[in-house]
């Protein structure tokens, strides 16, 4: 049987991921893989979610 959980049982973020996950849209910044715009967007996102 599949175990399909809710989104609300997701666990928040914890501040290392959000530090993983901001580390990450940089380096693609940097590789230029993400304009300036859209690493903005992405690091906004990432730091408005609740943890």
């Amino acid at each position: 049987m599949e175990n399909l959980s809710p989104v609300s049982d997701r666990a928040p973020p914890s501040i290392s991921d959000k530090y993983d996950r901001l580390k990450k849209i940089k380096n693609l910044l940097d590789d230029g893989a993400l304009t300036q715009a859209e690493f903005e967007s992405e690091k906004k996102k990432i730091l408005a979610e609740n943890y």
